[in-house]
């Protein structure tokens, strides 16, 4: 059973050296022990070092650090620092199973306190190619749509985001005949596999323009769509794919299953 994802019993001294130790932790994986020598590093040895190590990316969370966050995140909700602004949450088709488990607890959590209006989201879009071998977006995978920045899609693989529904990441073979497959990093031969396409423009299309809107005004209506705010009550969301169009449903828990 997922546990809720706000912490309810820890405070901000032991928030911090379990911050602290996950930091040491990761250093001794990358085999480092300054800052100079791990940002001498490329980014691919972390992400290396923690897959070669099977440590999940849940791992790395908001931290008390007694500078830009003085409370846990739990303790701000209860004095009500996260309710001036309106809120957008969400989670992918192919998420981890541990958030998507998370976020309707952490819904249930914090809603009755929120007071601003939240928009909550599911995103099913794949492209075509990745959608004939049975991928589903991956953690993340919603970002390069938002940014209109398709090639987005070849980082996440790259960093181990795109992931089979068994957790494994997908064969991607020679598809530019240059010697080297997508499995083994070729940046191209990943591109090319996702045949991103026409449906894939117009859902980027469509992203966009939702989030600048809640952005500019805090609302995300298009002319076209009404997006209801979210409440522990009506348990609305938006679901974005997996083809072109965006739906208003209900059942957040049961979409995520």
């Amino acid at each position: 059973m997922a546990r809720s994802p706000l912490d309810t019993q820890t405070g901000p001294e032991e928030s911090l050296a379990a911050a602290e130790a996950i930091g040491s932790a990761l250093f001794d994986r990358a085999g480092v022990t300054t800052l100079e020598e791990a940002r001498a590093l490329p980014w691919t040895a972390f992400t290396q070092a923690d897959q070669d190590n099977g440590i999940p990316r849940q791992t790395y969370r908001p931290n008390v650090d007694n500078y830009y966050l003085t409370k846990t995140y739990y303790q701000n909700l209860l004095d009500g620092l996260p309710s001036d602004v309106p809120m957008m949450s969400g989670a992918t088709s192919g998420d981890y199973a541990s958030l998507r488990a998370a976020l309707p607890l952490w819904l249930a959590q914090i809603s009755d306190q929120y007071q601003p209006d939240q928009y909550v989201y599911t995103f099913s879009r794949v492209p075509d190619g990745w959608d004939a071998i049975g991928l589903k977006s991956c953690h993340g995978c919603e970002l390069p749509y938002l940014f209109n920045h398709p090639a987005g899609q070849v980082q996440n693989f790259l960093l181990g985001l795109v992931l089979t529904p068994e957790g494994e990441q997908p064969e991607i073979g020679d598809l530019n005949g240059n010697g080297v497959s997508g499995s083994e990093g070729d940046p191209e031969d990943i591109f090319l596999s996702m045949q991103y396409g026409t449906d894939d423009m117009a859902v980027s299309d469509l992203t966009m323009t939702l989030w600048t809107n809640f952005a500019r005004t805090g609302n995300p209506d298009t002319d076209s769509l009404h997006w209801p705010t979210y409440t522990n009550d009506n348990d609305t969301f938006l679901e974005i794919g997996p083809g072109t169009e965006a739906t208003v449903k209900t059942g957040l828990t049961e979409n995520l299953q």
